[in-house]
């Protein structure tokens, strides 16, 4: 097989060992992700006054920087591209632009709308990004309808709602019944349901390690998607065909699931303890690559370089950044990388860094 000189493979992932059960495979973890070109980029921070609390995401928006943050009861911050705050909005309460729970958000194909999900309000807040920069926001509210959700006789919890075209959404849910579906005028299907069986555990075990918490990210031409997990370090790649329909392509194991279990949750809940490796911190999507805050392995501070994957699943480079980064965008045309920043302070820092 023939590699590129510059690229070494990740060591021992994925590996198939077939046995006389050939639906069962044993999967064994690399532990790291190798390769050979490894560059370091100076940081250069942008605003270093804005009080972050604990943020989520960070996107490059029609020339501007959104960040997902819950900050003076709201949501979302723009900044201009040299760190400058221009405005707030996404107050959190119970009117119609409000949020109580938002953990991610995404823009639609062509860029001019923005959506974000309140998994506890059961709706879609779709944004005019053209609005951004005038006096009001244009804004439209999309409940959810449930009712049409698989029968199970677990809760379903539906963690994300991913803008795929027109008024479709992939949704990301929670069990074998609706793992990925597809939201279409007003009702929810299944799309994919399987799980990976690299756990030896009960179901809702293996759903809360693969949906809760993960970083789910549709490739901007929306032909494939990745899901990328928090606890221990897997990710996995899909192809999405013009009709939705959602295909497994490959599986990275980098570090294993260790975890403890939330006391009295239904369906059970997923947690870190004294055992666990954390894997992704996050990842940013472009047509060309992923990029990815990979922890090391047996730490549990900031990852302070981007690991940048091909979407054959093959690692190419890493960016050494020498600060922790919580969260990251990529601007290749411009060769710019936007990340939120620890600081010395333990605080965070809205900085830059060049790409190549």
């Amino acid at each position: 097989m023939l590699m590129n000189k510059n690229v070494s493979v990740l060591i021992l992932i994925g590996i198939k060992i077939l046995g006389c059960h050939p639906a069962k495979e044993k999967v064994e973890f690399s532990n790291e992700v190798i390769c050979s070109d490894s560059i370091s980029r100076e940081l250069v921070v942008l605003n270093d006054t804005f009080l972050f609390s604990y943020p989520l995401q960070i996107e490059l928006i029609d020339s501007m920087l959104l960040v997902l943050d819950n900050v003076n009861n709201n949501f979302f911050h723009l900044f201009t591209l040299k760190g400058v705050p221009v405005k707030s909005f996404g107050e959190k309460g119970q009117g119609p632009a409000d949020f109580i729970n938002v953990g991610a958000f995404n823009l639609s194909e062509d860029g001019k709308n923005m959506y974000a999900y309140d998994s506890s309000m059961r709706k879609i807040v779709k944004y005019d990004v053209s609005s951004f920069l005038k006096d009001s926001l244009k804004f439209e509210v999309m409940q959810v309808n449930y009712g049409s959700l698989p029968h199970s006789e677990v809760p379903t919890i539906i963690y994300d709602m991913l803008s795929l075209k027109d008024s479709d959404f992939l949704v990301k849910a929670n069990h074998k019944d609706l793992r990925f579906g597809l939201l279409k005028d007003g009702k929810i299907t299944q799309l994919y349901n399987s799980f990976s069986d690299c756990l030896n555990t009960n179901n809702e075990e293996v759903w809360s390690v693969f949906c809760s918490n993960t970083k789910t990210k549709l490739k901007p031409d929306r032909t494939k998607m990745l899901n990328a997990t928090y606890l221990g370090g897997i990710l996995e790649l899909f192809d999405l065909d013009e009709n939705c329909r959602l295909s497994l392509n490959k599986t990275l194991y980098i570090y294993e699931p260790k975890y403890g279990i939330a006391e009295g949750a239904i369906p059970a809940y997923v947690v870190s303890n004294e055992t666990t490796q954390i894997g992704f911190e996050d990842v940013y999507a472009t047509n060309n690559s992923i990029y990815a805050l990979l922890h090391n392995r047996g730490s549990e501070a900031l990852p302070s370089e981007i690991t940048v994957f091909s979407w054959q699943g093959l690692p190419t480079s890493k960016i050494k950044a020498n600060h922790g980064l919580v969260n990251i965008a990529v601007d290749e045309k411009n060769n710019l990388i936007y990340v939120i920043a620890e600081s010395e302070q333990n605080a965070y820092e809205l900085s830059c860094l060049s790409l190549n």
